[in-house]
């Protein structure tokens, strides 16, 4: 026997598409590179990677598919009474004849959905409960190409991984972005990645994302980046801990001046009446930006000029080095170790660091040598502060910050400049 096989070419394009066995709700188009080399050369592959919306899926060819093939397809299924439900890929050719169908499979295909899944905006498991109760036709994916997805992508890179802290800004900022027709991708550092906040921030540029947020570090390599950002269209906002000399367009939280009197405030109250008192201000090194620097100034300068006369007070400051929450322990467990070196006052400029403090003085049996003032209510150092381990904490609306720097880049956007300084309780 013998197989004659027409010979296809043209574009090859993937639609993925919801099937409850009578309804077929289709998502984005997506197109994958196929050559292994750069430049589109090289040998021919399954695809090395993959992007969507493919600029050659257009509204006519979109209209032919649902007429002749989609909707073709479920309903030839269902008559050979074999109805299907689940996941229907379409893998498309575009010829010089029209769309041609070169393959199915039911499955989410590799790797489109990897672009086409983060642009729903729909509720994923929802979606598949109308599948499997056959009420698809209740569910609006949108019409055409771009409707199911958001008209925005921002970007938040956070500053610390895991911490409640960041939780809280990004469900905050999630919802706002989402209420303004837009999606907020979250990276976090992880401690086994290659990765640094500076090559998130390329990744963001050359993405050409819509806007980034981020918490500064006030190195000169992050100053570039976000001014080649500005120059690329891409506003940035920056929170929590700022660089004003950047070209970020706005800063979210209490700038230096508000912090260091904040701090000022718990400090006095723990000086000792007739003895120096030893205050030790701890920090992460990924937080030292020119800003801490300026914190650390105007507690030393408002103390002095608050303190009673009698009173003295030694101030000294250190900003571990450290790439991981577990160094940050280690170097905190060293200064409980060494008592000889302990302060009367341990000022925590960070979540991570007032946290690690605080087991530190449990495991150490130190509670009651050192006051200390925390960064942050998470429920552990809630715990501590209820336990009169940790004497006081400064805490910033985290909520605010979310949804503030959100409206930073929402404003930006549709006017063309927005507050240069947002601040919150």
């Amino acid at each position: 026997r013998m197989v004659i096989e027409e010979f296809m070419t043209g574009r090859e394009v993937s639609v993925l598409s919801f099937v409850d066995g009578k309804t077929i709700k289709t998502m984005t188009s997506a197109q994958d590179h196929k050559r292994a080399g750069d430049g589109d050369t090289g040998l021919n592959t399954g695809g090395m990677g993959t992007f969507s919306p493919s600029p050659f899926y257009t509204e006519e060819v979109d209209e032919f598919c649902k007429k002749y093939i989609y909707q073709a397809t479920v309903d030839a299924m269902a008559a050979e009474g074999r109805e299907f439900k689940g996941i229907i890929f379409f893998g498309l050719m575009l010829t010089q004849k029209g769309p041609r169908v070169l393959e199915y499979n039911a499955r989410f295909g590799d790797p489109e959905a990897q672009v086409v899944l983060p642009r729903m905006k729909n509720d994923l498991i929802e979606v598949m409960e109308a599948c499997i109760d056959g009420k698809l036709d209740q569910v609006d994916l949108g019409e055409g190409e771009g409707a199911s997805s958001y008209a925005k992508h921002y970007l938040m890179i956070s500053g610390e991984e895991n911490t409640l802290m960041w939780d809280s800004i990004y469900e905050s900022a999630s919802q706002a972005a989402k209420d303004a027709d837009a999606y907020l991708e979250l990276i976090e550092p992880g401690h086994d990645s290659n990765y640094n906040q500076a090559d998130y921030l390329r990744i963001g540029i050359a993405s050409q994302v819509d806007g980034i947020i981020l918490e500064a570090d006030g190195s000169d390599e992050e100053q570039e980046l976000i001014q080649e950002a500005s120059d690329a269209d891409i506003p940035v906002v920056t929170v929590l801990t700022d660089d004003s000399s950047s070209a970020r367009i706005s800063f979210v939280g209490l700038n230096s001046y508000q912090l260091g009197n904040a701090y000022t405030e718990q400090i006095l109250g723990l000086l000792k009446e007739h003895e120096n008192t030893q205050v030790l201000l701890l920090a992460n090194s990924q937080s030292k930006t020119q800003e801490t620097n300026l914190i650390y100034y105007q507690i030393k300068k408002e103390l002095e000029k608050k303190k009673k006369d009698y009173q003295t007070v030694t101030i000294s400051e250190y900003n571990i080095d450290s790439s991981s929450g577990f160094d940050t322990e280690e170097f905190v467990r060293d200064i409980f170790v060494s008592e000889e070196n302990l302060p009367d006052v341990l000022v925590c400029m960070d979540e991570v660091v007032t946290e690690c403090v605080y087991q530190a003085l449990v495991d150490y049996n130190q509670v009651g040598n050192v006051d200390v003032v925390g960064f942050y209510y998470s429920d552990v150092i809630l715990d501590g502060i209820s336990k009169g381990i940790i004497s006081s904490a400064i805490a910033l609306d985290m909520d605010e910050i979310g949804r503030y720097s959100v409206n930073a880049l929402e404003e930006f956007s549709s006017l063309g400049h927005t507050s240069n300084y947002y601040s919150v309780g």
